[in-house]
């Protein structure tokens, strides 16, 4: 599972210039995780990954407690409709920003602009 401590190996693996095979032979991350951090990595999306990765871990502890029968405490799902508000809003990353972004740093662009990067509004 992609972990914020994972996403930090990987990244510094990937600037030493390691393969997805060998990231994922070291991290123990599938070689469609490897890319896809290199993808947002090249795409100049890296805190977004960061906080995407961040909220995976807090909706897996969610989804335990309630698989446990615990519950939630009064609060809770407002806490992580929050949080997931928080990461998504406004939403930056689509996949065709993700590939245009990640063109365009390859072709040597060294600034992206809000009308060439492909956020949306």
């Amino acid at each position: 599972m992609l972990t914020t401590e994972v996403l930090d190996k990987t990244i510094r693996l990937l600037d030493e210039g390691s393969t997805y095979l060998s990231i994922a032979n070291q991290t123990g991350i599938t070689h469609e995780e490897a890319e896809a951090v290199a993808n947002a990595h090249d795409a100049g999306e890296t805190e977004q990954l960061y906080r995407e990765v961040a909220l995976a871990g807090i909706l897996e502890l969610a989804a335990a407690r309630l698989r446990s029968g615990e519950g939630w405490e009064q609060g809770t799902l407002n806490d992580v409709l929050n949080e997931i508000a928080h990461v998504y809003h406004p939403a930056r990353m689509t996949p065709q920003s993700v590939t245009d972004r990640a063109i365009q740093r390859k072709k040597g662009a060294t600034k992206m602009t809000k009308e060439s990067d492909g956020y949306d509004d």
